[in-house]
């Protein structure tokens, strides 16, 4: 994986498997992440880059959820928000797509929170501040996404199988939360990282395009 940008998830199912030995199933994960790469050059970059990546790893996971009995541990559910209060970074058709979308469909962006999230350094710093400075700027009062179908990819793969009150940084959060990946999806989010222009927070890269003679 020289030269290669990959997902947290991505890199620690491989060493996992380099570690343990397991050198056909390492090999098949490689080559997944190769297929992956042929798939997401062939698109021209751009929403709809972003729009087939989304309808990929959703087909990856569902398909993982029903192949595979350990996805019923995963505890995730609608309206436990905790991972929309952390770091979410976003590839440039992300960004492109949300744009478009929020314009399409007049979906109100408070400017003001998105300049200070914009602000904001790395993950550590995410997670130390509290949650009403870190609301995703699309999460509703009800702890519900307003971009759910669109939703950028770190959002889409993401699942849990421990308890959902572990997530909530300003709780029981302390390291504990285990995550429930899926190889595949993993594949095409590093293959999109790798061929994306510009990847950065959400914040940052919408406010881009929201705002591009004040940013």
């Amino acid at each position: 994986m020289t030269n290669i940008l990959v997902t947290a998830a991505f890199a620690s199912a491989h060493n996992k498997l380099l570690d343990a030995g397991r050198e056909e199933e390492r090999h098949f994960l490689l080559s997944t992440l190769t297929t992956a790469f042929d798939e997401v050059e062939k698109r021209q970059p751009g929403a709809d880059r972003a729009r087939w990546v989304n309808n990929r790893i959703d087909q990856d996971v569902e398909r993982n959820f029903t192949n595979n009995p350990g996805s019923q541990q995963v505890s995730c559910k609608k309206g436990c928000s905790s991972c929309c209060r952390i770091l979410v970074h976003v590839t440039s058709d992300e960004a492109d797509l949300l744009a478009e979308k929020v314009a399409a469909e007049g979906i109100p962006v408070d400017i003001e929170t998105l300049r200070r999230q914009a602000t904001y350094g790395g993950e550590e710093d995410w997670v130390n501040r509290p949650n009403a400075e870190t609301s995703c700027i699309f999460l509703s009062n009800l702890g519900t996404c307003k971009i759910y179908n669109d939703r950028p990819s770190a959002c889409r793969k993401y699942f849990v199988v421990s308890p959902a009150i572990d997530c909530d940084k300003e709780g029981n959060f302390a390291g504990s939360v285990l995550v429930w990946s899926v190889p595949e999806a993993e594949a095409v989010a590093c293959a999109t990282l790798n061929l994306s222009t510009e990847t950065d927070s959400l914040p940052k890269m919408l406010l881009k395009r929201l705002m591009p003679a004040n940013t």
